[in-house]
């Protein structure tokens, strides 16, 4: 074939320039979902995936990164022709996106993706997310492990079909299903041709082209609406060009062609029978199409098919008057006609049909759910099973028509994310999941704001009347019967509860340190209220769970039980917040969750339609309008079809200045992050890190961190080797490594942000012998910072117990218990140093049981007392790892003190200090004494005595991982002794005596382990 003269392109009068910086469009797929999640580069994601979609992803994705699929169902979804992106290696092994990224397109690098024999230097690297992302985090929400197949659409099935089955060979999982839209259910069906197909469970095919489709034949003759599209932005090709140069030489899209003997008015794959003039398919290629066709595996039990109808789609083509003319008609998707979809073989019942374009089935609402139904039992009831009525009328249009159609003008984001609508659409505004609200746009006025809202009525068949007001102002202001906050587990109660706790002496504070709000998902909590000081009778506390598991279900299901409890205990209203903003959920999704529980809560627990209406509290004059414009774009979708709807809003007068009682230390809220071991498999940990956060975009962000054993292993005996010797050896470098393996980059890089706030680490079993005091992020270190401290994760904590008149009193009382067991001369110094330590602070009175004197009876006494505010213990611990219950402290007589000991004694001391085993090893290099754990077993076993003594009911624990230095432990217990004596929080003293030894060029500042509330405070300033 001669090779065709390519023209310089000049551009046409009104064509757009192209994009003068770089977009999204060139951010590699991995970093954009991460960037959903964690709220950075919002505008760029904006201007990818548009606003509104941007806010529905992130919301999907927040709620997606929450679930634990581990486990679940194994999904691969294929992404059809061009919906796979295409990149290659560049400087320090950077993916250089070429397709589909509007600035390459421009300057005309479209050329490089020619194939010419030899390999191609570019690989497919993602998918084209504004596409097929709704879709996958639909899946992982309803518990599969779904992720993508990208695949090289411009290679031959053969090639991507092996692919594909050497990707089955090598998963995990024992089944995978597939999902594939377009061309990769012709991959799909090719891997199942291979050994490996056997490994497939179900292929559900979206718009595949089984028996091809004739937007190939126009794509190679240049009038295909993607090419026109992609040669209005190409400054350097024309749609000819583009069609011969280009795309002609790719093998995929030849073997999309409408199958032999499926088109009867002309012979495709004979050359000779296509227009003469360029731009033609080659020879060769077509020669090549049959075979590859002959070996895609024929249908059988496990394929299904959604195909979408009554789309304007090419259903023939002719020759006439030396050109190809096409016949049209609502016979397809738009792309790929119904008849060339439908595959022979497919078991009766098993396709579906939808009335969507092609470019849109993987990202249509009704598509995903029915997705989900097929997936999970093999049947669906979202979509109909028989063909809905189709206007057979045919129009034909000709190649000439087709070249003189205008191309539509190309400019900014959206216009490019419209290049290749037929193929790869993004999410249509406003397009909701079936199992969603619609979400229809609130009325404005001329200048663009909502009206107020002043009585209005949206009457629908009047079975139950729900009045709703929003509050512009405080909840402490809003006069009801009742306020209701959210309170998420392991996190203290800020916002609107801080606010509420003020005007009740500090009650709130109180109980979140006794450990009385669980916030187990959907446990409630009441607590009176005066109405002298506040406009309501009660305060309901509604658990939301663990922050790195709340999602929609969670979100719903603690609304719905908010109002069960109001209805059973006749309160007809009540006001409260966006409980669950703090999840980093867009206003319109915590609205539309809370609302979807609140009515499912009435419709089932309230026949005689008593309860009354609720109010929504918000001081931010922005969220206000947001959730205004939200709840009238609610109030018109199918949510409401049952309920006589009465909106209101009023503006609440400015809260009076309120004192309450110091019972936590006031300042800026503090930073969470969570760790836990999700699953071990294959010599590798497999954890799941989150941060809550307050001010970040995303106030949730959860990641996975897969973590090599071996690695973890290695690390954790190099910090053996030289945590409490005297040894030199860097505490930040150990930090840095430590944060390096255990936390994802983005989790680094948000704490880092964060720099300012104390550091809450939460955390399992698993975790809990990783030394986080010593973490290191760039130059900040948090133990030096602001201050790091702990939570365990454990299930049912009972409530800590003391006498809250000690807070009052002034001195601080200390039960001292030294070497029960008489075998650690470690310990006896360090009773002896207390005891002189004593001695020179004011206020600070020690009682002493020491060596035979320390009986479990004895103790017990002392404790039983109600005299002290701490226990310092120093001698050994008992830690059974197979039943943590029954560790605790060793006595005299080796007598265990577990929690179970403690449970009833409602005055129990504050805090415990433990120096215990570590005790027992020598410092200055010697080695450790017989049977004296490593620092990292050591930590693990403060873990577990740990939550033994707080199921006993003591509120705070202090412990530590390594043999302290005479002198820094000295400086330590000082300054941090004279920190609570003077009405500083835990937190403020444990971090003062972290500086303190660090001044001293002592590494153990970083050898205190603090697992409570860090703004506890032990004494109340005069």
């Amino acid at each position: 074939m001669a090779k065709r003269p390519s023209p310089r392109r000049t551009r046409a009068r009104g064509e757009s320039r192209p994009p003068k910086t770089q977009t999204a469009f060139a951010v590699p797929s991995d970093r954009i979902e991460r960037g959903l999640v964690t709220g950075e580069s919002q505008g760029l994601l904006e201007d990818y995936f548009g606003p509104e979609a941007y806010r529905q992803l992130r919301d999907l994705a927040l709620d997606a990164s929450t679930r634990s699929v581990r486990g679940g169902p194994r999904v691969l979804i294929l992404p059809g022709v061009m919906g796979s992106t295409l990149a290659r290696k560049g400087l320090l092994g950077i993916e250089d996106t070429l397709w589909i990224d509007p600035l390459e397109i421009a300057l005309g690098r479209l050329s490089e993706l020619t194939l010419s024999g030899a390999p191609s230097i570019y690989h497919a690297s993602g998918v084209i997310l504004f596409t097929y992302l709704k879709l996958k985090l639909r899946l992982k929400i309803a518990g599969f492990d779904a992720d993508f197949f990208p695949f090289d659409w411009r290679q031959s099935l053969t090639d991507l079909g092996a692919a594909l089955g050497a990707a089955l060979r090598h998963d995990a999982a024992a089944e995978v299903q597939l999902v594939a839209h377009s061309m990769g259910g012709l991959v799909a069906r090719a891997a199942l041709a291979t050994p490996a197909g056997a490994k497939v469970k179900r292929l559900v095919m979206l718009g595949t082209p089984n028996y091809g489709s004739y937007a190939p034949v126009q794509a190679l003759r240049g009038t295909y609406d993607v090419v026109r599209n992609l040669a209005r932005l190409d400054l350097k090709h024309t749609p000819v060009q583009l069609a011969g140069d280009i795309f002609g030489t790719f093998p995929g899209l030849h073997e999309m062609l409408p199958a032999p003997g499926k088109c009867e008015t002309v012979n495709l794959y004979d050359p000779a029978a296509w227009p003469a003039g360029d731009p033609r398919p080659r020879p060769e290629r077509l020669a090549a199409v049959k075979p590859v066709l002959d070996q895609l595996a024929p249908a059988d039990q496990r394929f299904y098919l959604i195909a979408g109808v009554n789309q304007q789609t090419t259903v023939g083509v002719r020759m006439q008057n030396g050109d190809f003319a096409y016949d049209f008609s609502a016979e397809g998707d738009g792309t790929v006609p119904l008849a060339f979809a439908r595959l022979d073989g497919i078991p009766p019942g098993q396709t579906w049909y939808v009335e969507e374009q092609h470019g849109s089935l993987p990202n249509n609402g009704k598509v995903e759910s029915a997705v989900i139904d097929v997936l999970s039992t093999g049947a669906t009831h979202a979509l109909p099973s028989s063909q809905p009525a189709v206007s057979r009328a045919v129009t034909t249009v000709t190649e000439h028509e087709l070249r003189a159609l205008r191309a539509p003008a190309l400019s900014g984001s959206e216009a490019y994310r419209h290049l290749i609508d037929s193929f790869a659409a993004p999410v249509r505004a406003g397009a909701a999941a079936a199992s969603e609200p619609a979400t229809p746009s609130a009325p404005t006025t001329a200048a663009g704001e909502t009206p107020p809202l002043q009585n209005l009525v949206i009457g629908r068949r009047r079975q139950r009347r729900l009045e709703i007001t929003l509050a512009n102002g405080s909840l402490t202001e809003a006069d009801s019967q009742a306020y209701v906050l959210g309170v998420f587990r392991d996190v203290a109660p800020s916002g609107a509860a801080l606010a509420i706790d003020q005007r009740l002496d500090g009650a709130i504070s109180d109980f979140s340190a006794r450990r009385i709000f669980g916030g187990d998902v959907g446990e409630l909590f009441t607590l009176p209220a005066s109405r002298s000081r506040l406009g309501a009778d009660l305060v309901v506390f509604a658990g939301l769970g663990p922050f790195d598991r709340f999602n929609a279900d969670v979100h719903q299901l603690a609304a719905e039980n908010i109002v069960r409890m109001m209805v059973r205990s006749h309160v007809t209203e009540f006001a409260t917040v966006l409980i669950g903003a703090g999840g980093g959920q867009s206003v319109p999704a915590v609205l539309a969750n809370l609302l979807t529980g609140f009515l499912r809560a009435l419709h089932d627990a309230d026949p005689r339609h008593r309860f009354r209406g609720v109010t929504f509290c918000e001081t931010d004059p922005a969220r206000f309008a947001e959730m205004k414009a939200a709840l009238l774009s609610l109030s018109g979708s199918a949510l409401f079809d049952e309920v006589e709807l009465t909106l209101d809003e009023v503006r609440l007068p400015a809260p009076a200045p309120a004192r309450g009682a110091a019972v936590l230390a006031a300042g800026p809220e503090p930073l969470y992050a969570m760790i836990r071991q999700e699953a071990a498999s294959g010599g590798a940990l497999h954890f799941r890190v989150s941060v809550l956060g307050s001010g970040m975009k995303a106030a949730v962000v959860s990641l996975a961190q897969n973590v090599e054993s071996s690695n973890l292993d290695e690390l954790l005996r190099g910090f053996d080797a030289v945590a409490g010797t005297n040894r030199a050896w860097d505490v930040g470098s150990f930090g840095v490594k430590f944060g390096e393996l255990m936390l994802p980059g983005d989790v680094r890089e948000i704490l880092a942000a964060s720099s300012d706030r104390h550091l809450v680490l939460v955390h399992d079993a698993a975790a809990s012998r990783i030394p986080w005091e010593t973490l290191k992020i760039g130059e900040w270190q948090p133990g030096l910072a602001a201050g790091i401290s702990r939570h365990y994760l454990a299930d049912d904590l009972p409530i800590a117990t003391w006498l809250e008149q000690r807070r009052a009193q002034p001195g601080l009382k200390l039960l001292l218990i030294v070497d029960p067991t008489q075998n650690l001369p470690g310990a006896v110094t360090e009773g002896d140093r207390i005891l002189k330590l004593a001695a020179g602070i004011d206020g600070l009175e020690v009682t002493e049981l020491r060596r035979d004197r320390a009986t479990k009876p004895a103790v017990l006494a002392a404790l039983r007392s109600g005299r002290f505010d701490i226990v310092h213990y120093a001698g050994h611990a008992f830690f059974d790892e197979k039943a943590r219950g029954r560790s605790g402290l060793l006595l005299a007589g080796e007598n265990v003190l577990s929690g179970a000991d403690l449970t009833g004694i409602s005055n129990l001391p504050f805090l415990v200090f433990f120096n215990a085993c570590q005790a027992g090893r020598v410092r200055g290099g010697k080695p450790a004494a017989p049977g004296t754990p490593p620092a990292s077993r050591a930590a693990e076993t403060s873990c577990g005595v740990a939550e033994t003594m707080m199921r006993g009911g003591i509120a705070n624990y202090l412990s530590t991982y390594w043999p302290v230095g005479d002198d820094a432990a000295e400086t330590f217990a000082s300054t941090f002794y004279q920190g609570v004596l003077g009405g500083g929080s835990l937190g403020a003293a444990l971090l003062d005596a972290r500086k303190a030894v660090d001044q001293l060029g002592a590494k153990d500042w970083a050898d205190y382990i603090l697992y409570g509330s860090y703004d506890f405070i032990l004494k109340r300033r005069a």
